[in-house]
């Protein structure tokens, strides 16, 4: 035990001392004390006091002001808390709103751009096959036109050669003028030659046109087809880009929410 306690509880025990050495009053049973010894007592005990005592008597005294400073300083700090999280969050959903902004107008540009681009697909599609179906009739345009000579020449040749054998055969005629047979055969044998030959070029001419049309069926069929495939390419891409902004919209709408604060 320290010598501030010993001496504590000495002048405790002088004081007690005191008291019960003192006078009593007969009719009232008070005592009487010496104010002076008392008082002495009493510096000498508070000398004697430990500092802890001091200051635990010091925070009892002071308990409510010490509370009521903390629990300020408590709320004070949680409403600093709650306002730094409230700009915390307001932050998070700008950014939040600012970011599926900008992916909007991302997939709004590359939407705006595929459609630019199929377009653009689709008139050099059209182009190709106006030019291929301008190569199938030139094409076949040729083909008639060549076959159309062909069958002229074999005509022509045919009645050359007709001319050439009745020449032939007027020229035997005036030298065998009793000899009229010879010029019926040649005759008829001319008129068989032009009529093969114009059976002929007939076939010829048939032939180019069927194969003129077939070309040209052929060529029309084929950008038809050209034209359906990327029909179909350009309507799923586009499906597809708008199925992509429509998950973006949805993820805008699932996401930051301002949730305030207990």
């Amino acid at each position: 035990m320290a010598g501030e306690d010993i001496k504590l509880l000495e002048y405790i025990d002088e004081l007690c001392e005191e008291i019960e050495s003192s006078s009593k009053g007969l009719l009232s049973g008070k005592r009487s004390v010496d104010y002076g010894v008392v008082k002495d007592i009493l510096n000498d005990i508070r000398a004697v006091v430990p500092e802890e005592f001091k200051l635990a008597a010091k925070v009892i005294k002071e308990k409510n002001t010490i509370l009521t400073s903390a629990r300020e300083t408590a709320d004070a700090a949680l409403s600093s808390a709650k306002e730094t999280a409230e700009a915390k969050i307001n932050c998070a959903d700008e950014a939040a709103e600012s970011t599926v902004n900008m992916a909007n107008e991302t997939a709004g540009t590359v939407l705006s751009k595929a459609k630019d681009e199929s377009e653009t697909l689709l008139v050099k599609a059209k182009e190709e096959a106006d030019n291929m179906l301008g190569d199938a009739k030139r094409e076949a345009e040729e083909i008639l036109q060549s076959s159309r000579r062909e069958a002229e020449d074999v005509l022509n040749s045919a009645k050359q050669e007709a001319q050439n054998i009745i020449n032939s055969a007027e020229d035997e005629l005036r030298t065998r003028v009793a000899e009229a047979p010879v010029l019926r055969e040649a005759n008829i044998k001319a008129n068989e030659l032009i009529s093969g030959a114009e059976k002929k070029s007939a076939e010829l001419r048939g032939l180019a046109e069927n194969n003129a049309r077939e070309i040209a069926a052929g060529a029309k069929e084929y950008a038809d087809d050209i034209l359906a495939d990327l029909e179909k390419y350009l309507s799923e891409y586009l499906k597809l880009l708008r199925k992509n902004r429509l998950e973006l919209s949805g993820g805008r709408k699932s996401g930051f929410s301002n949730t305030a604060l207990p």
